[in-house]
């Protein structure tokens, strides 16, 4: 695997547990998706999803846009809440034979994954924590080891 896509979903209604999204979140995720476009081959690209509504309604978003399968895998540990949930993630990207994962998850996912990962597998403690916001996206160029910010 050559890129990994950490997009955070769109937009909710944070005070009411589940709510779905918003339609400034399905915006938002729109706009990604017209980002994405330029940079992701979808006969080359694997999308997953947490499993919570808001989360696999952004994914299903950009599966749309994208023209990626629509029966992605929803995936607990993509909540990104423990070293575990980071080391099945990192599994997870090893198992797949594609140019690109796009994985949807929430804030801990994007904050904790890529200093995780720099660690466990470029042996570096130099990254800073990624705090995206809602319907962004971090770009992980694995084999150049560069990291930014989309849209």
């Amino acid at each position: 695997m050559k890129h990994l896509f950490l997009a955070r979903h769109g937009d909710y209604n944070n005070e009411v547990y589940g709510s779905p999204l918003t339609e400034n979140g399905r915006q938002q995720i729109q706009r990604l998706a017209q980002t994405l476009k330029s940079i992701i081959n979808p006969k080359s690209a694997h999308l997953v999803s947490s499993d919570r509504l808001r989360a696999c309604q952004s994914a299903e978003i950009l599966a749309q846009e994208l023209g990626l399968p629509k029966d992605f895998p929803k995936l607990e540990y993509l909540l990104g809440e423990c070293r575990d949930d980071l080391d099945n993630f990192i599994k997870l990207m090893d198992s797949r034979p594609e140019d690109a994962l796009l994985a949807v998850g929430h804030l801990e996912l994007t904050m904790d994954f890529p200093k995780y990962y720099a660690m466990e597998r470029q042996g570096k403690d130099c990254l800073a924590s990624f705090g995206i916001d809602k319907g962004k996206c971090l770009h992980m160029d694995l084999e150049r080891q560069t990291y930014r910010v989309l849209p």
